[in-house]
């Protein structure tokens, strides 16, 4: 009998990087920015790139483009509906969207608009119009990265058992952090409580970059990857896991991420499952993609 041995790389870099690029304040045309996600899909570490973020305002524009340009044989396009108008409005045109497109593209995650999460009946109102686009779809709010993580849980546990589905969270990481603590909280608060989430910044380097003059900091898939990973951590042990900028300090392999060549200790029987991290949802995914497939991932 043939052993299948499950490849750590693919588990937890496989779709990471979702494709944010129409959230950026410069964002393209509908087109443009289509033709350069499928371009991102089709290009040696393709199998990194995620769902297309698209805000609800630009599914029409959307599904005409994939009406006017898809072939045979495209693969389908796994969408996150982003809601800028009120809950109702855009819960229906998702809805109208993923019932006319799929399977050509299907609609996977909603992300909330700001304010909609800030109490349990507004997340209970959002996750049910959100339920009426498809059964499988989930819906995130979207929040700052939180010192004090229990009402965040509070609201996704009240807002869980009353549409009996789970609801996610989105962090946005600040552009000028210095302080990686409230990211931290969260994301030892989001795994201990198996709540699924996306952290969304700009780009995301390979591992944490300071920046000297200001202590800015970027933190890094691989840093990031390794805070989610490393369950037995306290909070203090993840500050220092995503503020550790020493190049090359986590590295990956067919069997899972190491620290300084220590394998970390997951809760899990392998380093295969990134869970309940969903994505990492860049306005630069390009780069973001280019820098993870500089790691050398033949071992």
């Amino acid at each position: 009998m043939t052993m299948l041995i499950p490849d750590a790389r693919r588990g937890l870099l496989g779709g990471l990087i979702d494709d944010a690029t129409l959230l950026s304040d410069s964002a393209p045309d509908v087109e443009p920015a289509v033709e350069a996600y499928r371009a991102l899909r089709a290009g040696r570490s393709g199998w990194m790139a995620g769902r297309l973020v698209v805000p609800v305002s630009l599914l029409e524009d959307l599904a005409e483009v994939l009406v006017r340009t898809m072939k045979a044989g495209d693969s389908p396009i796994p969408v996150v509906a982003v809601f800028d108008g009120s809950i109702a409005s855009d819960a229906s045109k998702a809805s109208t969207f993923h019932a006319t497109m799929e399977p050509a593209a299907r609609i996977e995650i909603v992300r909330l608009a700001a304010g909609d999460g800030d109490t349990a009946a507004a997340v209970v109102e959002a996750a049910n119009a959100s339920r009426g686009i498809h059964h499988d779809v989930v819906p995130m709010i979207p929040l700052p990265p939180a010192a004090d993580t229990a009402p965040i849980v509070a609201v996704v546990r009240a807002a869980k058992a009353a549409v009996l589905h789970s609801v996610g969270v989105v962090l946005g990481l600040p552009l000028e952090a210095t302080d990686p603590a409230h990211l931290a909280s969260s994301i030892r608060g989001c795994v201990a409580a198996s709540i699924p989430f996306t952290i969304q910044a700009e780009q995301f380097p390979v591992s944490t970059l300071i920046e000297p003059s200001t202590g800015r900091i970027t933190v890094g898939v691989m840093n990031l990857l390794a805070a989610v990973l490393d369950t037995g951590a306290t909070p203090a042990e993840t500050v220092s896991i995503l503020s550790d900028d020493e190049p090359g300090v986590h590295t990956i392999s067919f069997a899972g991420i190491a620290r300084r060549g220590e394998s970390l200790r997951t809760g899990r029987s392998v380093g295969t499952d990134r869970s309940p991290l969903l994505s990492l949802s860049a306005r630069e995914p390009a780069a973001t993609v280019e820098a993870i497939g500089s790691l050398d991932l033949s071992a």
